[in-house]
């Protein structure tokens, strides 16, 4: 989301999925990349005779993601025994900030 968009190219896929990703990690403690491709994977949409079948999301983008957010200082690796990430506290108070100043400008709306 921060150094994502830093390039001319960026589309608005990504900093939605940043924030989604973010939001996951917020929420459940210790996640890591294979459970967030998890996540966010999907159904083939093929509308042919075949029947739909469940695939993983991509990995380079949610690992990149994860990677920018450390770089940051909003998540850091869990040293549980899974690993995963964590949030830090900075992480969690930008989170609280940004999520009641959204809160405010909807009832403002």
């Amino acid at each position: 989301m921060f150094l994502l968009c830093a390039l001319a190219a960026c589309t608005p896929a990504i900093p939605a999925r940043a924030a989604a990703v973010a939001r996951q990690v917020y929420v459940r403690q210790g996640l890591g990349v294979g459970a967030l491709r998890i996540k966010f994977g999907g159904r083939n949409k093929r509308k042919g005779v075949h029947p739909e079948h469940f695939k993983k999301a991509s990995g380079g983008l949610v690992r990149h993601i994860l990677q920018q957010f450390e770089s940051v200082g909003f998540v850091e690796k869990h040293t549980g025994v899974k690993g995963g990430r964590r949030i830090t506290p900075a992480g969690q108070k930008d989170m609280d900030l940004i999520a009641g100043r959204v809160q405010t400008e909807l009832q403002q709306f």
